[in-house]
């Protein structure tokens, strides 16, 4: 547990910490936190630090759109690992004020489809892969307009699980600062 002190300096700072896969509960908590934020001064900067795989589209995406839609400035700090849907996130961030910390990795991953055990049918199966394909689609949509890529590059990338050093980062526009 952090010294209150410690918690009321990140909170003052506008930091935000996503360092595990995304649920419902960390996305609403992350959210609220940010219009809270966005609502006391549209100036203040909110700094994102990003170690996380998620794979939840639906809360990832979320967390994208309002960031994508405050005027406060947005940096995002890669630390870590970023794989799953968090790469959305960087492309949040705003021009100039993606940062990534010298070992950390960036992947660009397909997503997952989600059947329970139970759910093998064919038609499930169909359903299951249009959706995954809808949610791969906006992905890949989201970054290629984000970082100024070809939209066949981003989807080639995502396909082969393309992963980035942070110097590949950089040159590749996932990046604009190494940090050391």
């Amino acid at each position: 547990m952090l010294d209150k002190t410690l918690e009321d300096k990140i909170e003052e700072s506008h930091i935000v910490f996503i360092t595990s896969n995304l649920n419902a509960e960390s996305a609403s908590n992350i959210i609220l936190d940010i219009m809270r934020w966005n609502k006391e001064s549209k100036e203040a900067e909110i700094n994102i630090y990003l170690s996380s795989r998620s794979y939840d589209f639906v809360n990832v995406v979320a967390i994208y759109d309002v960031l994508a839609n405050i005027e406060n400035p947005v940096s995002v700090f890669c630390i870590g690992y970023v794989g799953g849907f968090a790469p959305l996130i960087i492309a949040a961030a705003s021009k100039g004020k993606r940062y990534g910390l010298k070992h950390t990795t960036i992947s660009l991953n397909q997503p997952f489809g989600y059947l329970s055990n139970e759910s093998n049918q064919q038609t499930e199966i169909e359903i299951e892969a249009r959706e995954t394909t809808k949610v791969r689609n906006i992905f890949e949509k989201i970054l290629s307009e984000k970082l100024n890529k070809d939209i066949k590059v981003i989807h080639n990338d995502v396909e082969i699980d393309k992963e980035f050093n942070i110097d590949e980062a950089k040159k590749y526009g996932l990046i604009d600062v190494i940090l050391e």
